[in-house]
């Protein structure tokens, strides 16, 4: 229900605010070939892991951490000619930092009466077609920490056959 999401999504960013650290994400316009080895060596040299955070196409991706690491990293970028612009975000989203607030908010989730989506859709969580069954809280939990894969999900429509579409 409309009432159910809205407190599902009010519960999701009270707890990020109250268990996780401030943290940064990070624009690239480069492909995970060449950011995913930098985040490994950036990680080493800090507290908190770099991960890709959204794989939005085949050189567009966005990189979550701690605040310190993705300065760095985008210091790393730039000389190697690659371009990334900081997000104007307080958080790391789809992140490990994210990680403190999972549990309750899987417990938040779980109190939902989640049905079967009226319409099909394609999830950017799974990069597959949802139609019958329920989103539950093991689903939502997973779409707060994973990656967002949006390239992955656009590829599947095609393949599908869906030439327009509707983000929501």
């Amino acid at each position: 229900t409309l009432d159910e999401g809205a407190r599902l999504a009010t519960a999701r960013g009270r707890l990020m605010v109250e268990r996780t650290a401030p943290g940064a994400m990070l624009a690239v316009l480069a492909g995970a070939d060449v950011v995913e080895p930098l985040c490994a060596e950036v990680s080493a040299n800090h507290e908190g892991e770099l991960v890709v955070a959204a794989l939005n196409c085949d050189a567009r991706l966005t990189v979550a951490g701690p605040a310190e690491a993705i300065d760095e990293l985008a210091r790393r970028l730039d000389a190697a000619g690659e371009r990334a612009e900081r997000l104007p975000v307080s958080r790391a989203f789809h992140s490990p930092m994210m990680d403190p607030m999972l549990e309750a908010f899987g417990e938040v989730a779980a109190t939902l009466s989640p049905s079967a989506p009226r319409l099909g859709f394609l999830s950017t969580v799974t990069a597959a077609p949802h139609h019958d069954a329920p989103l539950d809280a093991a689903y939502w939990t997973r779409q707060v920490r994973e990656p967002v894969r949006f390239r992955e999900a656009m590829q599947a429509l095609d393949d599908l056959g869906v030439h327009a579409l509707v983000e929501v």
